[in-house]
């Protein structure tokens, strides 16, 4: 039996596996808390000023779908269904001002110690 198709095939295989696991532990690798805010304090005259904010509301929102069902770092935030994105930003980008050393957090951390101060989890019973 010819071995060498089957060693080319583990081969390609392999190194196709490891590009993949690569590029899965790069995309979940977070924003701190320092490029939470550059990237969400975009402005209309920022050139890359629609495309920040577009992927900050994106961030944001992907939080908060975590949160209804689960905590982040350990901490839970119940925020209303009326209370907008825009809002959550703002809330996190005034907790960042008050908490300096939240800008070497994770942002999904940030976001989730901000929400659970402003919108606690309430355990009745």
């Amino acid at each position: 039996m010819n071995w060498r198709p089957l060693k080319l095939l583990a081969i390609v295989l392999f190194v196709l596996s490891t590009v993949l696991v690569e590029a899965s532990a790069r995309s979940s690798v977070q924003l701190t808390g320092e490029e939470f805010i550059n990237l969400c304090n975009a402005t209309t005259a920022d050139d890359d000023g629609e495309e920040r904010f577009t992927r900050c509301e994106k961030l944001v929102q992907k939080t908060r779908r975590v949160l209804e069902t689960s905590p982040i770092h350990g901490i839970r935030a119940c925020v209303p269904e009326k209370v907008s994105d825009l809002k959550l930003i703002f809330t996190a980008i005034h907790w960042l001002d008050d908490n300096p050393q939240g800008r070497i957090m994770e942002s999904d951390e940030v976001l989730a110690r901000a929400l659970s101060e402003n919108w606690p989890c309430v355990i009745e019973g």
